[in-house]
């Protein structure tokens, strides 16, 4: 069962009372996505990885990302020659310069989502694969060579329809 699955029946759960339900009714529950608790959306499985794409230290989000992608690809996305430089950025020996602390960050919120979904390997599979959703180019390549506050936006929607 998906995470965000599990977070909604969690949720539900915690908030019922009585004894069970009849097993062999059969019950069908929907999330809005439009409906909050908390000033938050009830039914945004993404919401989690945003969150701890922002506030993660940046060496933590480094070394999370190598993780999932792996250094040669944390290394091209971040428009470096040498996974040298992503081995010093996750230990906090060095810092990476501006854009690269956002491309970074964006990449770990969507692996994250991705990850939820599928495994490891096809994160690193999707970011490197053709995307029609960014007209046929890989996602990380878009992440490296394009503005991040532009190509941002497509890249987490191209992302969220794949996990969907």
């Amino acid at each position: 069962m998906h995470l965000a699955c599990q977070r909604a029946l969690q949720y539900v759960a915690t908030r019922s009372a009585g004894s069970p339900v009849d097993p062999s009714l059969r019950i069908t529950l929907n999330f809005h996505p439009d409906r909050t608790v908390a000033d938050q959306p009830i039914a945004r499985p993404d919401l989690s990885a945003h969150e701890q794409a922002c506030r993660l230290p940046l060496a933590s989000v480094v070394a999370e990302l190598r993780d999932l992608l792996g250094a040669k690809l944390v290394a091209y996305i971040s428009g470096v020659k040498e996974t040298r430089a992503v081995r010093e950025w996750a230990e906090g020996s060095r810092e990476p310069r501006s854009p690269v602390p956002d491309r970074l960050r964006l990449a770990l919120q969507v692996a994250l989502l991705l990850r939820e979904h599928d495994s490891a390997a096809v994160v690193q599979a999707w970011f490197q694969g053709m995307n029609p959703l960014l007209d046929d180019r890989a996602p990380a390549r878009a992440l490296r060579e394009d503005d991040v506050a532009v190509i941002g936006a497509q890249v987490l929607s191209a992302a969220r329809a794949f996990a969907a």
